[in-house]
């Protein structure tokens, strides 16, 4: 049974949004257009991916069993403290096309400093700092099992050594942390609650000095991550805003005076948006 209302739930959220989606041919801004464009395109394949996607196979074959202490809001598909490394990476970890809009997202903007909240088996990370040896990624994650696995990846597969990975509740992190402002590219994935996605915006949203960009993952994993997206955009002074439904990009730039909102869509899904049947 509550299997049946997170589905039904779930669903009606992707209703909404397709409502309002639109597709490429609707998106004016000469900024937003290129982004999609680049960063969209997905069929690309870049030297590093084989080894990250040789990684996941490896672990989406493990039965190793390792303690998860959650921070987090949880998990919908599974209750157990105790999961295999192969039901983390089926249900947890950033998938395939997720990974390479990623990094298709870095190498399009290139940041010198990102800040990863939610490493998790560290293969989202791993393909955000194959980008560019100079881009410096620090991610974090709060579980230590996690953590060490992660670690271990890193060690093995990041060649460019420029990752910096920390075992810390996000909370913690950003209240030691000097320098919030020194982050180009932020990428929240971890704590799917909307009040703690509300309380991580408003560290990074204060420092509308340098040009910023924020993905929050699962923004419509639950009404109340909803809502919290919601509260973000209409708390923007400046920049634009991408929902693509999986994630939401904010563009905190102060170049953009007036705040603009997609939701975007391949033109496959909604194709009499590109003027085929008028």
């Amino acid at each position: 049974m509550r299997s049946g209302f997170i589905m039904w739930g779930k669903f009606s959220r992707f209703f909404r949004f397709y409502k309002r989606a639109v597709t490429l041919h609707s998106i004016h801004s000469p900024f937003l257009y290129q982004f999609i464009r680049s960063a969209f395109d997905l069929d690309r394949t870049y030297y590093p991916f084989l080894a990250i996607e040789g990684l996941r196979e490896i672990l989406g074959a493990s039965e190793q069993k390792i303690g998860i202490q959650d921070f987090g809001a949880g998990s919908k598909t599974h209750d157990s403290s105790v999961r295999s490394i192969q039901s983390i990476v089926r249900s947890s970890s950033s998938g395939q096309n997720k990974c390479h809009l990623l990094f298709n997202t870095v190498h399009f903007f290139r940041p010198s400093c990102i800040l990863e909240l939610g490493t998790n088996l560290g293969l989202a990370t791993l393909y955000m700092a194959s980008t560019d040896p100079s881009t410096k990624v620090t991610t974090v994650e709060g579980d230590p099992s996690l953590f060490a696995l992660a670690k271990a990846h890193f060690e093995k597969y990041n060649t460019n050594n420029n990752i910096i990975a920390v075992n810390a509740t996000f909370e913690d992190f950003l209240n030691k942390a000097k320098r919030l402002d020194g982050y180009d590219l932020i990428y929240i994935d971890g704590h799917h609650s909307g009040e703690a996605t509300l309380n991580y915006y408003r560290y990074f949203s204060g420092y509308d000095t340098n040009e910023k960009i924020v993905i929050i993952d699962d923004i419509h994993w639950s009404k109340d991550m909803e809502d919290a997206w919601r509260t973000i955009r209409e708390d923007m002074c400046f920049g634009v805003s991408l929902d693509i439904f999986q994630m939401g990009f904010l563009f905190l730039m102060p170049r953009f005076k007036q705040v603009e909102h997609f939701n975007y869509i391949p033109y496959k899904y909604k194709p009499w948006k590109i003027g085929l049947f008028g």
